[in-house]
């Protein structure tokens, strides 16, 4: 089998084969949460989960696969408990849809969590380096300070001298920045 695009979980396959039957492309069908949970599912883009499922509860399996995998989850539930089940999980990333679901609204609510979850992924990878860049910058700043302090040097000169001294070593900014302060510890 090709990897899948799709990984779907149902209570027993009959139900897994009809909701894979309105998916656009191949899918991986599971009946128990657990053998979902330790499969391979790394070039899937979107996993869709409909409740109950033999093993467990078909939230809980969302909002691991949520938090662990980089996958769009879509959770079918019953209307009754759809928008109790939406507040429990609205902060897991997880699109909650009554049943019964058309096909359309299914494959729309796929398209839009998929591009919702790159958008989501590509903010955390920006963050992530925006955080980097912010504690890089601290501790050039610490590093400066050490200069000042320690050599009487004005803060353009210690920056000054971290820069030739990056230059000259091929090294970063904050690579020296790091040093300087162990040096001075």
């Amino acid at each position: 089998m090709n990897t899948p695009v799709y990984v779907v979980a149902a209570r027993d396959t009959t139900h897994a084969a009809e909701i894979a039957a309105f998916l656009p492309a191949e899918s991986a069908l599971f009946t128990e949460g657990a053998a979902l949970r330790d499969a391979d599912i790394s070039g899937a883009k979107a996993a869709v989960i409909s409740t109950p499922l033999s093993d467990e509860s078909g939230p809980d399996l969302a909002a691991f696969l949520s938090r662990k995998t980089s996958l769009a989850v879509i959770l079918l539930t019953k209307n009754e408990v759809a928008a109790d089940i939406a507040h429990r999980l609205r902060f897991a990333e997880v699109a909650v849809l009554p049943r019964p679901v058309s096909r359309s609204t299914l494959n729309a609510a796929i398209d839009t969590s998929v591009m919702f979850r790159a958008a989501t992924e590509k903010l955390r990878r920006d963050l992530a380096l925006a955080n980097k860049q912010l504690d890089e910058q601290k501790q050039v700043f610490r590093a400066k300070a050490c200069l000042m302090e320690h050599h009487g040097l004005t803060e353009d000169e210690a920056h000054g001298k971290l820069r030739r001294e990056a230059m000259d070593r091929r090294l970063t900014l904050a690579e020296v920045a790091v040093e300087v302060i162990n040096d001075f510890r």
